[in-house]
């Protein structure tokens, strides 16, 4: 089973250790960001050479009317669960399973 880790605000500091972290101990990534795209697309090849598949999505967590299209870019993504955990709070980080 392949391990995914969905984690929020990783262009900086504690989301971007994180997510590197994760990916070294051989966790595939969905990392979000609100407005640092360049810094979120940097982790996400930091990632990729640790091989890991990973990948950025906009989203701010603050405004739930964008959670719908930020769950289906997910879904389009990977094959993931119909139903996915709530949100989780910045920079922490929440398991989803993938089979």
């Amino acid at each position: 089973m392949t391990r995914i880790a969905l984690i929020t605000g990783t262009n900086r500091d504690l989301g971007r250790s994180t997510a590197l972290h994760l990916a070294a101990a051989g966790t595939d990534l969905i990392l979000t960001y609100r407005s640092h795209a360049e810094e979120a697309q940097a982790v996400v090849e930091e990632a990729r050479k640790l091989g890991r598949a990973a990948v950025a999505l906009r989203l701010d967590t603050g405004d739930t009317a964008t959670f719908p299209d930020f769950t289906a870019q997910v879904r389009a993504r990977r094959r993931l669960p119909q139903r996915l955990p709530p949100s989780p709070t910045h920079s922490s980080v929440a398991g989803l399973g993938h089979r």
